[in-house]
């Protein structure tokens, strides 16, 4: 049986300082690192194939409305991980210009084998997060040049994870890991403009 909570904090001022202080409770309190921030609603039924046949309705379990807390009042029961050290020396800055190589300026495809070995750990800590490792990959192949389609299409051909996720009737998930790593590589050339 899986469990959500959702805690009300005060006091973050928007954008990056709220992200960082949502990723620190998330590490701290030994949830999935890569929680989006989605939930399900109370009654509602949670159609997973790993479920199947005997989907389960989902239900709150325990709740305290209105109670609110400040980031401290967090901090203080040890459900923060420590801010971590940002070692410029050891980043290396994302390229984004294309790759060709060869004559007449050939686009090639990113190495997906480097892409998961690069990748965090999954949330089990037995291997590598595919979904991360495939998102990277795809935004390296808008990167240089290749369409949405064209990148859903050959990560089809190259990672397991997409394979697996179309054999679990869940076709979309390649075109739409293309689409978001398309979409987060272009802010990032936006970014690099400015």
């Amino acid at each position: 049986m899986n469990h959500q909570a959702w805690i009300a904090v005060s006091g973050l001022a928007a954008g990056e300082e709220t992200k960082e202080f949502a990723r620190r409770l998330r590490k701290g309190a030994g949830a999935d690192p890569s929680a989006s921030g989605a939930t399900r609603v109370a009654g509602t039924v949670n159609y997973k194939r790993k479920y199947e046949p005997d989907f389960p309705t989902v239900r709150i379990s325990d709740a305290t409305p209105g109670r609110i807390v400040a980031p401290d009042q967090v901090d203080s029961l040890g459900l923060l991980a420590p801010t971590e050290p940002v070692h410029t020396a050891t980043m290396l800055p994302l390229r984004t210009s294309r790759n060709r190589s060869g004559a007449g300026g050939q686009r090639t495809w990113p190495d997906y084998e480097r892409c998961v070995a690069g990748a965090p750990p999954n949330r089990e800590g037995d291997g590598a997060d595919r979904s991360m490792a495939d998102f990277f990959w795809c935004m390296m192949a808008a990167q240089r040049g290749w369409s949405i389609e064209e990148t859903a299409g050959k990560l089809l051909e190259v990672s397991a994870r997409a394979q697996e996720r179309t054999r679990l009737r869940d076709e979309g998930y390649a075109l739409i890991t293309a689409q978001n790593a398309a979409a987060a590589a272009a802010r990032g050339q936006q970014k690099g403009r400015v």
